[in-house]
């Protein structure tokens, strides 16, 4: 009986020791990897943490406040308040790119009309990650790739399972900048306050649900498909709500 007795009191000393003891190496770890030093040792991240030293993030700032990179690039540093979602890197220092809006639908048999191509646009949009591919991202840069779903029909071919995927699809433009309009906003002013102002429509960065539609105000072909990935209005709303 005895020994059940000091086997439980160690018990109960030892497991939280091991609990309180992991948590501070956890923390200690992330610490010791969440400022610029570390950031900057790797040699493409040099512009960005010259830029961050001075900027109101690395203090330049009234209040001598510094925040740490992993503050907003890693949800799990222990940041006080909703923890920041994960963006990939071009959700701020991406520019404009092309993107598509009606491909190869078809509405005449013979040529040279026969498929109704509308032109691309100059676009930047910002959805919740339709990539199973990218799961480290909860927010992504997107580009329109659709396609009619009577684009084979005559050669007697139908697109089973059209719906079932997304034709705003995962993008990464090949454009990347260290201040962009995303990153551009008022003194004492966060990044967030540039995204979450812009305008519900085609300019707009946020993929709405207003970008389902045509100009007529008709739901385009794969409304279905993309209507889970888009940005509510007129906030971003949690990827994960549970």
């Amino acid at each position: 009986m005895l020994k059940w007795i000091l086997g439980i009191i160690l018990i109960l000393i030892i497991l939280p020791a091991v609990v309180i003891g992991s948590w501070l190496v956890t923390q200690g770890a992330l610490e010791a990897t969440g400022d610029e030093a570390f950031c900057g040792t790797c040699h493409t991240m040099t512009p960005f943490v010259e830029t961050y030293r001075e900027d109101a993030h690395g203090g330049n700032n009234a209040q001598g406040f510094v925040a740490a990179c992993t503050d907003c690039h890693h949800t799990g540093a222990g940041v006080p308040g909703p923890q920041p979602p994960n963006m990939q890197c071009q959700v701020c220092h991406s520019q404009p790119y092309k993107n598509c809006t009606n491909c190869h639908n078809l509405v005449a048999d013979e040529e040279p009309n026969k498929y109704d191509i509308d032109p691309s646009v100059v676009q930047f949009k910002i959805a919740q990650n339709p990539s199973p591919h990218r799961p480290e991202y909860d927010y992504v840069v997107v580009r329109h790739v659709p396609v009619d779903p009577g684009t084979y029909d005559d050669w007697g071919l139908t697109l089973p399972g059209y719906l079932d995927e997304p034709t705003w699809k995962y993008t990464s433009p090949h454009n990347i900048l260290r201040i962009t309009p995303q990153t551009t906003v008022a003194d004492g002013a966060t990044c967030a306050t540039a995204c979450h102002g812009t305008p519900d429509s085609p300019e707009g960065w946020f993929l709405r649900e207003s970008d389902l539609y045509d100009g007529s105000g008709s739901r385009l072909p794969d409304y279905e498909a993309n209507i889970g990935i888009v940005l509510p209005d007129p906030d971003v709303a949690p990827v994960n709500e549970n």
